[in-house]
């Protein structure tokens, strides 16, 4: 310590003091520089006690401090362990289904399921996150996996996987090669006359980095236009889509009761604000809208529901990497009806069907080939430019869900 020195050096320098004759002192300033010595030692001994002390007192503050707030980040995991939680959920469906499509040679029937679970996590207040499984790994658009293979297993795979942190923001600045979708809603719902409720809604949605370059699943454009023109397409000059997304889309839910039972209208209007002119159509192929209802809700034992729906989707009004993989074939350029129809015979089942009386390449005529047999050639084929091509899909499923 400092005093512990400087009480070493004081008495070394008196020693040397008294200790040599060689200085002219009188015994009575000898006797009075030891007095001085001696009240000195207690004094800094009186201030080395003192410090001594306080040290301790700091100690033992700091100790509990550490221990308080050891106690104090206890209570918190004890805490954020009841309030954590941890659900599964799940569904399996079996399908027949058939199709129909003109100019294809033959109907196909086939056998379909698909399978989910799913575990929502909650840490605690502020993290929380989903796990997923499903069937249909090849398809992002369908977790469907159609029975073929003589029974063999099907593949599962991870099919959604996110984690949620509240205080955490992650903002998307720049423009990069990935593609990316930006989106916005505002909207309003309440009562506008007894027992009838409304629902308005406007939403703006903005796909980044598609313009230019290739359909990101398989080269599949699902309907949209697509060029070859090297002065449009950005990393290839094949196949890469034409126009770019900022798809506008109004919606409008009107809900009301009949007979006890629940009754929803409903109306989309979307238009792609960004889309390019067709160059066989030459003109803008850049809207989509539907109009349906349903009435019911199978959803309790021995309920059940109907609904039908009429739509119409230009061919670049939606981003056709991300439509409905069931109406029109998957593509864009399609229009028509959808009826369907569910029964819950009892808790967690359900038995539905729908039915898909849809057109095909309104928009922009596509080439097929037929059979066109020839006196001296049977099984003679052609390529024809057709339009308006007639489909009928027919789906029936059996709904397991918990």
């Amino acid at each position: 310590m400092r005093t512990s020195k400087f009480l070493a050096a004081m008495t070394a320098v008196l020693t040397v003091v008294s200790g040599t004759p060689a200085f002219a002192q009188s015994a009575a300033e000898i006797d009075l520089l030891k007095a001085q010595l001696a009240e000195l030692q207690q004094r800094l001994a009186l201030l080395e006690e003192k410090q001594k002390a306080q040290e301790q007192v700091a100690a033992t503050s700091a100790k509990t401090a550490t221990d308080a707030q050891a106690t104090a980040d206890r209570t918190a995991d004890v805490l954020a362990q009841t309030r954590a939680s941890l659900s599964f959920s799940g569904d399996a469906r079996y399908r027949h289904e058939t199709l129909d499509v003109e100019y294809v040679d033959s109907d196909r029937t086939r056998q379909r399921i698909r399978a989910r679970v799913g575990m929502d996590f909650r840490v605690n207040d502020t993290v929380k996150g989903t796990i997923r499984l499903a069937t249909g790994v090849d398809d992002p658009r369908s977790a469907n996996a159609t029975l073929t293979g003589s029974n063999s297993r099907k593949d599962f795979g991870l099919d959604q996987a996110y984690l949620e942190w509240s205080p955490i923001s992650n903002p998307t600045s720049g423009i990069s090669a990935d593609s990316i979708l930006l989106a916005g809603q505002v909207g309003w719902r309440g009562d506008v006359a007894d027992g009838y409720g409304l629902t308005v809604s406007a939403t703006y949605l903005d796909f980044g980095a598609v313009e230019g370059y290739n359909p990101f699943y398989a080269g599949n454009a699902f309907g949209n236009t697509t060029t070859s023109s090297a002065a449009v397409c950005r990393k290839t000059i094949s196949n890469c889509l034409l126009s770019d997304f900022n798809v506008v889309l109004l919606s409008g839910e009107l809900a009301t009761t009949v007979a006890g039972r629940p009754l929803r209208a409903f109306a989309d209007l979307a238009q792609n604000v960004a889309a390019e002119t067709n160059p066989v159509a030459n003109k803008k192929l850049d809207s989509a809208y539907a109009l349906g209802f349903t009435y019911g809700k199978a959803s309790a034992a021995r309920s059940w529901e109907f609904g039908a729906l009429y739509q119409d989707v230009q061919k670049d009004a939606l981003f056709g990497q991300f439509i409905d993989s069931n109406f029109g074939d998957g593509n864009t350029d399609a229009d028509g009806f959808v009826f369907s129809g569910a029964y819950a015979p009892s808790r967690n089942w359900t038995i539905s069907g729908r039915f898909f009386l849809n057109s095909l390449n309104n928009d922009v005529p596509t080439s097929v080939t037929l059979l066109t047999p020839t006196a001296t050639n049977p099984t003679a084929t052609a390529a024809r430019s057709v339009s308006e091509r007639d489909y009928k899909r027919l789906q029936v499923d059996l709904n397991f869900k918990f």
